[in-house]
């Protein structure tokens, strides 16, 4: 059947094409000024790149994945070009890419990128560093700890904890401060928003407990009778590991406080 041969054939042909094919259609779909692509496909191009799912859909519609899984390192050297596109978004999913892909050869064009006019772009650079390990990154990262996204602060804590920077703490304690001052509101709120304050302060509390930051004591020590058995659990947790690290003087204050009230 000559139908079924010629499907023979496609099928053995697709079956040598390398990684390094695939990288060079790449680098000739991203970079040539000819192709004109649209921002949406240029994103597309840098996610199937790093090897993510592309996820199609907004807001309450339905989503579809595609299985896309397969990462193409040898196509990161074009993708740098991306880190200068105008569009901040193309940018930002450039530098995502770059780090997913691992090509440490991109760093001193991501270090530029912490002084950049857009600050999506400047915490994007941020957490790249951070996952190269480079502290660099660590300024922008005590930033992003006030970022109106709660998540962008979820990371930021996460990886300042993991730096060790106990410069982080007083935000990190501000941040445990606020949910308690706000927790008698909470129930009034739509479950979402809820979840998303307590994994704000669980990252903190978590965040403080790593850098060992005996003067958080007061402020996780508020917590311990939390309404969330997640917040009084991680509280009593590491108020008893830090009150355990030679930060007693601390303990004996806030119970006294307690004693007093």
């Amino acid at each position: 059947n000559p139908l079924l041969r010629s499907e023979r054939e496609e099928i053995k042909h697709a079956s040598t094409i390398t990684n390094q094919d695939i990288a060079l259609l790449i680098k000739d779909v991203l970079i040539d000024p000819n192709a004109e692509l649209i921002t949406s496909q240029k994103i597309t191009i840098l996610r199937m790149t790093g090897g993510w799912k592309h996820i199609l859909g907004h807001g309450g519609e339905h989503v579809r994945r595609s299985e896309w899984y397969k990462k193409v390192p040898e196509a990161a050297p074009y993708v740098v070009a991306l880190l200068n596109d105008p569009d901040e978004e193309v940018c930002a999913t450039a530098i995502n890419a770059l780090t997913s892909l691992d090509f440490k050869d991109a760093i001193p064009e991501i270090i530029k990128l912490l002084n950049h006019d857009s600050s999506n772009i400047c915490m994007a650079a941020a957490f790249a560093l951070a996952k190269f390990e480079r502290k660099e990154a660590i300024p922008e990262l005590i930033k992003s700890l006030e970022h109106t996204n709660s998540e962008i602060r979820i990371k930021a804590a996460f990886i300042l904890a993991r730096f060790g920077r106990k410069e982080a703490a007083p935000e990190l304690i501000k941040i445990v401060n606020d949910y308690h001052e706000k927790s008698g509101e909470l129930h009034k709120k739509y479950s979402t928003y809820i979840k998303e304050r307590e994994d704000l302060c669980i990252s903190a509390i978590n965040a403080l407990r790593q850098l060992e930051a005996k003067e958080a004591i007061p402020a996780i020590g508020q917590l311990l009778t939390d309404k969330s058995k997640r917040i009084s659990q991680i509280s009593f947790d590491t108020f008893y590991e830090l009150a355990n690290k030679g930060a007693m003087p601390e303990v004996t204050v806030l119970l006294m406080d307690d004693d007093a009230g």
